[in-house]
């Protein structure tokens, strides 16, 4: 196997060889990058979302409580 700086053979990697190379590394460093920013993504994310849900539990709850404060609701809990 031939490495890129190896000078013990001397002749030149062929423009197809370095491209493949250059397209190869290219795609890694995409990959990279796209799954540390996922990664990074995911705390404002459950972050987000539970607070949604607080919010929607809260607007539900005083919905209840200012729609019908006579109704007799146990019946939703058994």
């Amino acid at each position: 196997m031939r490495l890129l700086g190896d000078t013990a053979d001397a002749e030149p990697i062929p423009d197809a060889e370095l491209e493949l190379i250059r397209l190869l590394a290219h795609d890694a460093g995409h990959r990279i990058v796209s799954r540390q920013f996922w990664v990074a993504l995911w705390p404002p994310v459950i972050i987000v979302t539970s607070f949604a849900s607080a919010v929607m539990a809260v607007m539900i709850t005083t919905s209840l409580s200012l729609i019908a404060p006579a109704t007799d609701f146990r019946w939703i809990i058994s």
